[in-house]
């Protein structure tokens, strides 16, 4: 009854034909012919599958976008692409082509190791600096990379992000939601339901984003991230509840919550709210830079907007 009403909340895709429904839905339920599944050799010999979304003008924004537990990158699609970046949809290591980073959990990958994985990404691409979002369990992976690869990520967003749950003033889930999404449906998913897709593919991704959200990082928020964050969430969010989001929001020095109201968890998928969302997200670097200049040519001292303006892009006006 439990593992049934946890799926039915979070509309978890759990066949094939959801799961081609959700990438074939671009034009008239056809797969856009410009979209190619790409697949990216790691140097330990891991497979990360990606795709690119958007105009192929390697001049605009790329936005490297990490998909929640249970989807994929497919998750990100919309009717129409992008036009004013290019959005790097991204497998998450354990789903859907991408090889899972500890197939029995015998070494440690965490929140450094997926950076690294993101900067090997980037250097295939040839992109220097990037922006970069999660949605729900892929926000802290975004803050990892943010916090780890400080001279290649301009700006991260945040949909609805997982807090930190072992520092000590996180809100917790609740406990049968941990224990059976995070322990006990991998588990029926590998050896009781192995003839979904879902449970061939991704149940191995769960257990990795299990682990990894209920470990402490490996890296300080409060400290390491100096980055501009966007925050969106929604009102109506019953998996991941507003207070969360207020929560990771507090812990950020450069951060800006917005509440979208009228909508859930995957309500922030929506064509309308992506679009809004990766509008603000690419022009958030240009919109402090453009702060810190006022204030440099007002005379304002350098302590004076110390947080408002990220490391980077303190770098970039000269002010070191």
């Amino acid at each position: 009854m439990v593992l049934g009403s946890v799926f039915i909340d979070l509309h978890i895709p759990i066949s094939r034909w959801r799961e081609e429904w959700q990438t074939q839905r671009r034009v008239k339920g056809v797969w856009d012919p410009a979209l190619q599944r790409e697949t990216l050799i790691l140097e330990d010999g891991r497979s990360l599958s990606y795709f690119l979304d958007g105009p192929k003008d390697p001049t605009l924004p790329y936005v490297f976008a990490l998909h929640a537990m249970f989807l994929t990158g497919n998750s990100f699609l919309m009717t129409e692409p992008p036009t004013d970046c290019i959005l790097v949809c991204i497998n998450r290591p354990g789903y859907e082509g991408s090889d899972c980073p500890v197939r029995n959990f015998t070494r440690t990958y965490d929140h450094r190791s997926f950076a690294h994985d993101m900067q090997q990404l980037a250097d295939h691409l040839q992109v220097k600096k990037f922006h970069i979002m999660g949605h729900s369990s892929g926000g802290p992976l975004a803050l990892g990379c943010a916090a780890h690869l400080p001279g290649r990520v301009l700006s991260v967003g945040l949909l609805s992000s997982d807090p930190e749950y072992a520092h000590a003033t996180a809100p917790n889930k609740k406990w049968f939601n941990a224990c059976c999404i995070g322990k006990a449906l991998p588990w029926i998913l590998q050896y009781c339901l192995w003839c979904l897709p879902l449970a061939r593919n991704n149940f191995r991704g769960v257990r990795n984003d299990y682990r990894m959200d209920t470990s402490p990082y490996d890296f300080f928020i409060e400290r390491d991230i100096h980055h501009p964050v966007l925050i969106y969430v929604g009102e109506n969010d019953s998996v991941l509840p507003v207070d969360i989001s207020r929560h990771v929001h507090s812990r950020l020095q450069n951060c800006h919550l917005e509440i979208v109201p009228k909508i859930g968890h995957l309500g922030l998928l929506r064509d309308a709210v992506l679009r809004d969302f990766l509008e603000k997200l690419v022009a958030l670097p240009d919109a402090e830079m453009g702060m810190a200049i006022d204030l440099i040519e007002n005379g304002e001292r350098q302590d004076s907007f110390e947080g408002t303006v990220s490391a980077v892009h303190k770098r970039n006006v000269g002010i070191d």
